[in-house]
């Protein structure tokens, strides 16, 4: 995989924090994943980490995008008692060369099952191997895009059939939302939540303006939101039209 997630910073306007955060609310983009959900077999949470990567790798011009998936570590028996967080994070490397969002949803769904599944490790021994990694390539190793499903239910497979037209999803995008907040730092250049909200699709970006500014980050979120509306809007009652 590439070195670098996104192109040159280019520094933020005088007197701005680097950092915002920016929240799409849409009913529509949640009928549309579950749709899609339904008809690939697989989990809401593989269908939004497919959309966002294909805006994300469309919008840094790049085939493949690297994410790092937010994994708990709850379930390990030796954890049953702890207090305090139990997670890591996972290495997520999607590519999205199919350019078709279902494909592209089967290729996250697998690449998101691997990380789930080795996102048990030493943090120091991962450090010492970005830095050899690092210095055998000549740069340094950027891990900062992050994808963290906060739903209880996200990883469980949707079962097929429910009678979703187009018409329905098309007849909820008035209702999507978009509000932003200032944030003075935050660990990442860029970490999308998928918050628990019933009946939308609820997205919360924080973004390093820096290498996203303001009006990439809508184009992000709503870019999401438009792969999955597109998508689903082929499926009539759990088959695609031609």
């Amino acid at each position: 995989m590439p070195l670098q997630r996104f192109p040159d910073a280019v520094g933020s306007p005088a007197g701005e924090p680097p950092f915002w955060s920016a929240t799409l609310s849409s009913p529509a983009g949640d009928l549309a994943v579950t749709a899609l959900a339904g008809r690939e077999q697989v989990s809401t949470s593989a269908v939004i980490l497919a959309a966002a990567a294909v805006q994300l790798a469309r919008q840094t011009d790049m085939q493949k995008a690297v994410l790092q998936v937010i994994v708990s570590n709850r379930f390990r028996p030796g954890l049953a008692g702890s207090v305090g967080p139990a997670s890591q994070d996972g290495l997520c490397v999607v590519d999205t060369g199919a350019g078709d969002l279902p494909a592209v949803i089967q290729d996250a769904m697998r690449a998101s099952l691997q990380a789930y599944l080795h996102a048990q490790y030493d943090p120091a021994e991962l450090d010492e191997l970005l830095a050899d990694v690092g210095a055998a390539r000549g740069g340094e190793v950027d891990l900062s895009v992050s994808f963290n499903d906060r739903r209880f239910d996200a990883q469980t497979p949707v079962a097929a059939g429910g009678d979703v037209t187009p018409a329905a999803i098309e007849a909820l995008l008035p209702a999507t939302t978009l509000r932003w907040e200032r944030v003075e730092h935050y660990g990442a250049r860029y970490f999308l939540h998928v918050n628990a909200v019933p009946g939308s699709m609820d997205l919360t970006l924080f973004a390093d303006t820096t290498v996203l500014p303001a009006a990439a980050v809508e184009e992000h979120l709503r870019g999401i939101e438009a792969l999955v509306v597109e998508a689903a809007g082929k499926i009539v009652v759990g088959t695609l039209s031609i």
